[in-house]
């Protein structure tokens, strides 16, 4: 898929080349700073991370140069009667150095996810979702998500050690040119290996859909009414329930991500296994902008 995802590549060298060298970047820990800076840094070999940076948001000219893999594009946060504000939530920028990390933890909303490596390697760890209790979580209640300690931290404790070798876990290594699939509720913690670049995204699909409805429902009443957060996830709650939504067989089948012919078409080389939301096609024509406040 990666020739396809990014024709032009997705790498440093290409990123340094797309942002403006004066353009503010988000960079976990660190505020914002140049993109100059950011990349020069991590030239110099310092741990920045710019982590899960939403493309619509802050890089909307990015899509022109990734796509999202056919297989996804049928995600139901695009597809409802009243537009939603999680469509531009993702796909989503990672560029981390060496040595930089997403520490142990599951998923919001019982998404599921997909990642695109473009340059490096990344070491992920995962657990199977059953297993999630043995990995010592506490319960954040308000978001309805169990919350866990890095893995250093578990295994530096014996009791928490104990439990965590009872749970069964997957170990790899993903490297440039690969994409990676993350069913919804799997704890995953992920090092970055080298200086690397991806794309990624979170989707909802009749696989977790359900879920993400109890999830959100259970976590309103801990939202305050007449707040942004209330509105946005009752607009949420309203406009994916609201749906009967077609098999799941079927769906793929309608949306590129195979059936009806789809799968062979893609081997043949005939039709690229790739595509874009209607709502991030017209984006990619975006360009820069600075805007200055008034004196």
């Amino acid at each position: 898929l990666g020739p396809h995802l990014a024709p032009r590549g997705l790498s440093l060298e290409r990123l340094r080349a797309l942002l403006p060298a004066d353009m503010a970047v988000p960079v976990r820990g660190h505020g914002t700073m140049s993109a100059a800076s950011f990349f020069g840094r991590l030239d110099a070999g310092e741990a920045l991370y710019l982590a899960d940076v939403p493309l619509a948001i802050h890089f909307p000219w990015l899509f022109d140069e990734v796509a999202v893999p056919a297989y996804f594009l049928h995600d139901f946060a695009h597809r409802t009667r009243r537009r939603l504000s999680i469509m531009h939530d993702t796909p989503s920028l990672f560029v981390g150095g060496a040595g930089t990390t997403s520490a142990l933890h599951v998923d919001q909303m019982c998404s599921n996810f997909w990642m695109y490596l473009g340059e490096g390697a990344k070491r992920w760890i995962t657990f199977h979702p059953d297993d999630a209790p043995l990995l010592s979580p506490t319960w954040d209640a308000p978001e309805q998500i169990h919350r866990f300690a890095p893995l250093a931290q578990l295994e530096s404790d014996a009791q928490s050690a104990a439990s965590l070798r009872q749970a069964r876990r997957l170990e790899f290594e993903l490297r440039a040119g690969e994409v990676l699939y993350i069913p919804h509720n799997t704890p995953h913690e992920v090092t970055n290996l080298a200086a690397t670049c991806a794309v990624s995204a979170n989707y909802l699909d009749q696989t977790n859909v359900d879920l993400s409805l109890a999830q959100g429902t259970a976590k309103l009443p801990s939202r305050e009414p007449g707040s942004a957060r209330h509105a946005n996830l009752r607009a949420m709650l309203d406009a994916l329930g609201e749906v009967e939504w077609p098999a799941l067989a079927d769906d793929l089948g309608a949306h590129g991500g195979g059936g009806n012919g789809d799968d062979e078409a893609y081997a043949s080389g005939a039709t690229p296994p790739v595509g874009r939301f209607a709502a991030h096609e017209r984006l990619r024509h975006s360009r820069p902008v600075t805007i200055c406040a008034p004196l």
